[in-house]
């Protein structure tokens, strides 16, 4: 449980007390089960010296180990000692469960619904984000597996929930268990052979992400602790140092996300100019915006269950002699069907 005060008046700041301009921000782990999303949480927000142990539960497991979306403050300053614009700033992480779990695209709508809450104030909605909104997605992969069908399936799933064109502007692509890669990769460098075999739609998304290039993270880095053996003490130093480039490479990652959005033609739907983040006024004109289609479709499929109807009324009455009244409301509702095709075409069949 995180208690904070309601988010300030300024975009993207949250005062804790008059005269504090300290400005909140915040990151929202989202990615398939099993991606390594509440490692990566826990790298920005701890540096295993915490007696009460990591904020996020992570471990290897069949199934998602993070159930509900929870929220933690990282290490200062910046994303777990990285600076990103300024040491003023305070960056909060949310960690989310698991989108789907392999070729399984089916995102529960309850999950979905509080991952847009992710993007409005605390006491709104449900929501853990105590800054209220969304400055950074981290999406998450696992390098040592496929990217499914169905994580790209719920990306799109995500894209449509906040707006398009604003998750991109705001994505930074994370691959985890860069250290595998390490292993496997030889004289040539692991991460750009495992991009160059990237499938299309993989590859049109990192390209389209506001981050720029991946960041490949190897996040096994706990700190040096007095009781551990020599031997232990030196491994236990390259891992933090490893852990400390990716944290370092993150924050780029992050300022190249801010500039993105600066440079950006989009504008906040919540009518705020100085607004970047993704913010509930978003979400709302998202859901909106997807509303015409859905109409659309429900439309085509009354049409459909009309057709079948009548089919199965003629079949049973038998053959009729047509009129010229007849054939011409048949030929305005095969014109009409046809339109609608365009306009709507009806969905696949599963």
């Amino acid at each position: 449980h995180v208690r904070v005060r309601s988010p300030g008046r300024a975009a993207g700041c949250m005062a804790s007390s008059p005269g504090d301009d300290t400005r909140h921000r915040c990151a929202v782990l989202v990615g398939a089960v099993g991606a390594g999303k509440s490692s990566v949480g826990n790298a920005l927000c701890s540096d295993g010296s915490e007696p009460s142990g990591p904020p996020f539960r992570s471990r290897r497991s069949a199934s998602g180990v993070t159930t509900a979306c929870a929220c933690a403050p990282c290490l200062p300053p910046g994303l777990g000692g990285a600076v990103v614009s300024s040491a003023s700033e305070r960056w909060w992480v949310v960690d989310t469960p698991g989108l789907c779990d392999g070729d399984d695209a089916r995102a529960p709508e309850h999950l979905l619904r509080a991952i847009e809450a992710c993007a409005g104030p605390r006491d709104e909605d449900g929501s853990v984000n105590p800054t209220g909104g969304v400055d950074v997605f981290l999406l998450v992969f696992n390098a040592t597996g496929r990217v499914s069908s169905g994580d790209l399936e719920a990306i799109e799933t995500l894209k449509q929930r906040f707006g398009a064109a604003r998750f991109l502007e705001r994505t930074v692509t994370v691959f985890t268990h860069a250290d595998v890669l390490e292993a496997e990769g030889g004289e040539e460098d692991p991460s750009s052979s495992y991009l160059r075999d990237a499938p299309p739609a993989l590859a049109s998304l990192l390209r389209a992400a506001g981050g720029g290039e991946p960041v490949f993270a190897d996040v096994r880095g706990r700190g040096v602790r007095s009781e551990m053996r020599s031997d232990e003490k030196e491994e236990e130093t390259k891992h933090t140092k490893v852990r400390v480039r990716f944290l370092e490479a993150l924050a780029r990652a992050v300022r190249r996300v801010d500039e993105t959005a600066r440079r950006s033609s989009l504008r906040s739907a919540s009518g705020d100019p100085n607004e970047t983040r993704v913010v509930a006024a978003d979400v709302a004109a998202a859901t909106a915006a997807r509303l015409p289609k859905i109409g659309l479709k429900a439309a085509r499929r009354l049409r459909q269950e009309e057709k079948r109807r009548n089919q199965k009324t003629r079949h049973r009455d038998g053959p009729r002699e047509k009129t010229e009244t007849s054939s011409s409301t048949d030929w305005l509702g095969d014109a009409w069907a046809w339109i609608s095709n365009v306009v709507a075409p009806p969905p696949e069949s599963s």
